[in-house]
């Protein structure tokens, strides 16, 4: 791989681009290079590492649409030249031409199919499917989140291998079991194990829903509720793993978390729901933390039967905060300065004072968060533009994450104040 080789249609092709097997991504100060089928290797350079890379990019989903020819009026259909009519766009031109297409139809159709129906980390199956052949595509249909699993095996090792694929091919050779993966991969390996994580649908496997999964495994009371559900998410994982919040979910709440999670409830943003955000961990998470200030027991949680039921007891103890603010049986908390500096829309929240203050501003919990803010593990900031909003910031490794960012009524923010947001986080004058 030289260090020119790509750059000689950069202008020719725009920010993508397909030749020689290999998919180019451009960007501004940066450039990857992905090997296609069944090579399946990628490299990157950039302006601050002039050096190409070896990486595991994150790739997206490979297209099961096949290139197609233009219609008719593109004499150099197919190529990565483009006529005066493709250069207008005209027809399906761009689809004739689309450099990620002509890539993703290098891969096996079947390949393509399994991958594509998972959330994240398509490189690592493709990868694993590249070099380990038909029984890495047989383990993505018969159990999508082990094989979700060992594709990313280093996570989940606590003695990562040097040469991960080669062990992988011994573990999808004949003779092998999902229950010799499962021992692998340090979890349980029992076939009550094997059952739970066939009940974890591809799009929904993430690392962190299969670090609680796994935790869960080996917990017996937070087996025993996992074995009477019928199909897993995110969202349902996480309380169940959680003793705190598992100990005050009854069984229909679950249940309703787990079946009908895919669904947001009326008035949530549409990708808020329990596959993509744990919202119901987070809301009985508030719900205990209300009760504890409001000095009332957390068994009341108990009879909430759903979802709907659950978010609307949430807002019953939202108002009652606001009615009385005194109730809370302790001395004030003596809060962490904000980690992030302050800019003029987008200001920390320094007191418990303001934390309740804000809340009952915006009409939502954020004014129990108190004790969340004093472990140092979250931040609270009210944000004043493009919108009225209130954001909380998590720890994140060495640095911090979006944790939850809502305006007035818990209503979600708009996409306009979520790139603002990120831009801020992202900023070095934040820092």
């Amino acid at each position: 791989m030289t260090a020119s080789s790509p750059d000689t249609f950069t202008h020719a092709t725009g920010h993508h681009a397909f030749r020689d097997g290999k998919y180019y991504c451009y960007t501004k100060t940066s450039v990857t290079v992905m090997a296609g089928w069944p090579r399946l290797l990628a490299w990157k350079r950039s302006a601050r590492q002039p050096q190409w890379q070896m990486l595991r990019p994150d790739c997206g989903k490979p297209s099961l649409q096949d290139p197609q020819a233009c219609a008719g009026a593109c004499a150099l259909s197919g190529t990565m030249e483009r006529s005066a009519h493709c250069r207008r766009g005209d027809g399906d031109c761009l689809l004739a031409h689309d450099p990620w297409r002509h890539w993703s139809a290098q891969i096996p159709s079947d390949v393509r199919e399994a991958v594509a129906a998972y959330g994240s980390r398509h490189w690592h199956l493709l990868s694993m499917a590249a070099r380990c052949g038909k029984p890495a595509v047989d383990l993505m249909h018969a159990n999508p989140a082990l094989a979700w699993a060992l594709a990313s095996s280093w996570v989940f090792r606590g003695n990562p291998v040097r040469d991960p694929m080669r062990s992988v091919r011994r573990l999808l050779a004949p003779g092998k079991t999902q229950r010799d993966i499962l021992a692998w991969l340090d979890f349980p390996a029992t076939d009550s194990a094997r059952r739970q994580l066939r009940k974890l649908p591809a799009r929904c496997v993430t690392v962190n829903s299969l670090l609680a999964l796994r935790d869960a495994l080996r917990d017996p009371p937070a087996l025993k509720r996992l074995t009477h559900l019928p199909v897993l998410n995110p969202g349902v994982i996480r309380v169940v793993a959680d003793p705190g919040l598992r100990a005050v979910a009854s069984h229909a709440l679950l249940l309703d978390i787990a079946v009908e999670g895919n669904c947001p409830l009326s008035g949530a943003s549409p990708d808020r729901n329990e596959e993509n955000y744990a919202s119901s961990a987070m809301t009985l998470q508030d719900c205990l933390r209300m009760l504890a200030a409001l000095g009332e027991p957390a068994g009341q949680l108990r009879g909430l039967r759903s979802r709907a039921a659950l978010v609307a007891f949430h807002d019953d103890l939202v108002a009652r905060m606001h009615r009385e603010p005194g109730a809370t049986p302790r001395a004030p908390l003596l809060l962490p300065p904000p980690p992030l500096t302050d800019t003029a829309t987008i200001q920390g929240l320094c007191t418990e004072d303001e934390l309740r203050v804000e809340g009952i501003v915006m009409q939502h919990c954020v004014g129990s968060y108190g004790p969340l803010v004093a472990s140092g593990e979250v931040a609270v900031y009210r944000v004043l533009a493009p919108e009225r909003a209130t954001l909380a910031i998590a720890r994140a490794g060495n640095g911090w994450r979006i944790r939850e960012l809502k305006c007035a009524g818990n209503v979600e923010a708009t996409p306009e104040t979520w790139r603002a947001t990120q831009a801020w986080l992202r900023s070095p004058t934040s820092m």
